[in-house]
């Protein structure tokens, strides 16, 4: 019998090593939202059951999302804990955001004490459970997130190590993908005078804290501006924003 249950878990283990080779080799090849959807929705899937997901790009350190991809998840979840100026009142975000490594929450109970409106959500919704994740970009001044929920079985030390192992293969997928994501405002549709103060603000290296308290506004707003001047100039983040700045017409 113990030989039996070796053999299994040894067969086991292979078989999750080829998803993970194959995930690996396909995320290398994803150019945009759909490839990734689909990603999410094979390999990712395959090796951590799950029902529900968003992947997205905000401030590192922080609880923004500048840009996202949901798979899955209620709209009007998303719309409940996400603010206008892209915050995410999410518990969750925030134990990740304070500690950047892969974790699982199998019981989100002990957490809806701190967020009134994310317990609402959770509740109206029944999500049960979720397991976060995430990497900085290479400027180091933003960073991805996945949020994976509603995963059918208790997660595990395993699943926790799986979404480390497939983190950054996941990452540059979605920086790849979110760019081909259709944006709002065109390319050459000028900056808003303030815009453009934020964005020679930027240039200068100042942090977001810093361009809030020279223009006497808030993070949340400058959050905000940021992600306008994303969309306007057509790029991802705040560096390949400033990269852009030169050809920018006031």
């Amino acid at each position: 019998m113990n030989d039996y249950l070796k053999a299994q878990h040894s067969s086991q283990k292979m078989r999750m090593s080829t998803v993970v080779m194959s995930l690996i080799e396909e995320a290398q090849s994803i150019e945009n939202e759909k490839g990734f959807i689909a990603l999410m929705r094979g390999h990712v899937k395959t090796l951590i059951p799950h029902e529900m997901a968003v992947c997205g790009i905000g401030e590192r350190g922080g609880q923004s999302s500048e840009r996202y991809i949901n798979i899955g998840f209620p709209i009007n979840y998303l719309k409940a804990i996400i603010t206008k100026d892209r915050a995410i009142e999410s518990p969750v975000a925030k134990a990740w955001a304070e500690k950047p490594e892969a974790q699982i929450f199998n019981d989100l109970a002990p957490l809806k004490k701190q967020n009134a409106q994310w317990a609402n959500a959770i509740e109206k919704y029944g999500i049960r459970n979720m397991l976060v994740n995430g990497l900085p970009d290479i400027a180091g001044g933003h960073s991805s997130y996945f949020c994976l929920a509603q995963c059918p079985v208790l997660l595990t030390e395993n699943h926790r190590y799986l979404m480390e192992l497939i983190t950054p293969y996941l990452h540059k997928a979605l920086l790849r993908a979110i760019k081909g994501v259709p944006v709002k405002h065109p390319p050459e549709q000028k900056l808003t005078p303030r815009e453009y103060g934020v964005l020679q603000s930027m240039r200068k290296g100042n942090s977001n804290k810093e361009i809030a308290q020279a223009l006497n506004i808030s993070q949340n707003t400058v959050r905000n501006h940021v992600s306008k001047i994303c969309e306007k100039l057509d790029v991802a983040n705040r560096t390949e924003a400033v990269a852009k700045a030169k050809s920018v017409v006031r």
